[in-house]
């Protein structure tokens, strides 16, 4: 049975068929490209998204082998794309719930290659609200696969996008959907390496957690309330603090599951390339889950590597309420130097 996904800013409604399509067909019907890269889109992700279905019908077995005949050696970034996809896989098999997926794929501004978007897939080993779930493949100019990562929801990429007035803020912020959509997959695949390198060495990091009936805040200013008689303890830490804590984490789960919802962007009133990033995460893991608000402070003077500067975490509910936007931490919070 045939499928039709619209993959640039409109979807077509589609009924998803579980395990049944063992072989996907990618078809580009328009896009400003050569004929030989909507060639090439065409066969790589039609072929990526038939190894995910080929190796969920033989448990899992030689993915890695046939994501090798999918990408040609000669591609210098064949290994990396490849460790990037079997850590995503490692996490959860995936499946494409269509077997046929055709749509117009989008040019990235800043000569930056092409994307295509809104790709059915199910994340198997995620819990059942979770795993219906969109993923998102990435381009050069020549039509080869460079990323796959795990999309924000339409809706939330639609809305910063249209905001954007300067064409120069316009690359950006979607340079920053971008950059927001590798950094959620990094979590998804537990690569500390990335985030290692995502992170400022200077920045500044406050997480929240659940303290248990019997543990105490070490200090009251820093204790919320939820609701439920939930008591949160913010912490402040630095880069190496947070970074070493998360390793225990993606230790002790066998998955890992982040969702981002809401997103807002926000340009620096007087550094044209610092951005505030707002978004409500929902943190699912085998061993724990809880919905907060998420803060991030992203300096773009590289704007080939971008780095956090900033991030906090609040929770979504303290005192028996919802938290609004207005007090989730923003730019006006920091002095920028």
């Amino acid at each position: 049975m045939k499928r039709i996904v619209t993959l640039l800013l409109f979807l077509i409604p589609l009924t998803m068929m579980g395990l049944k399509a063992q072989s996907v067909k990618v078809k580009v019907l328009g896009g400003q490209m050569s004929a030989t890269a909507k060639e090439n889109i065409e066969q790589e992700a039609s072929s990526l998204l038939t190894s995910f279905n080929e190796s969920i019908l033989e448990d899992g077995k030689k993915l890695k082998d046939k994501l090798k005949i999918s990408f040609p050696d000669k591609d210098p970034n064949n290994k990396a794309l490849i460790k990037s996809i079997m850590d995503l896989w490692e996490q959860s098999p995936i499946n494409c719930s269509v077997d046929q997926v055709e749509g117009i794929v989008l040019t990235l501004f800043g000569n930056r290659g092409f994307q295509m978007r809104d790709i059915p897939v199910n994340v198997l080993d995620a819990d059942m609200n979770n795993s219906f779930q969109d993923m998102v493949l990435s381009f050069d100019n020549e039509g080869h696969l460079t990323e796959v990562n795990m999309q924000l929801e339409k809706h939330n990429y639609n809305n910063v996008i249209v905001n954007g007035v300067k064409e120069e803020d316009l690359v950006r912020r979607q340079m920053i959907l971008d950059f927001i959509e590798v950094f959620r997959t990094a979590y998804n695949r537990k690569d500390i390496g990335y985030l290692k390198q995502v992170y400022s060495d200077d920045a500044l990091i406050i997480t929240g957690t659940v303290l248990k009936k019997k543990e105490r805040a070490k200090d009251d200013n820093l204790m919320l309330k939820g609701l439920g008689g939930q008591q949160y303890q913010l912490v402040v830490q630095n880069k190496k603090e947070y970074i070493a804590k998360l390793q225990k984490i993606f230790g002790r789960n066998s998955y890992i599951n982040i969702k981002f919802e809401e997103v807002s962007v926000i340009q620096h009133p007087t550094r044209d390339k610092i951005y505030g990033v707002t978004l409500k995460q929902y943190w699912n893991t085998s061993t724990y889950s809880d919905i907060g608000w998420l803060f991030l402070m992203i300096n773009f003077e590289d704007p080939m590597n971008p780095s956090i500067e900033v991030r906090t975490w609040q929770p979504n509910e303290y005192e028996g309420r919802e938290i609004t936007r207005d007090e989730v931490f923003n730019l006006d919070y920091f002095t920028v130097k």
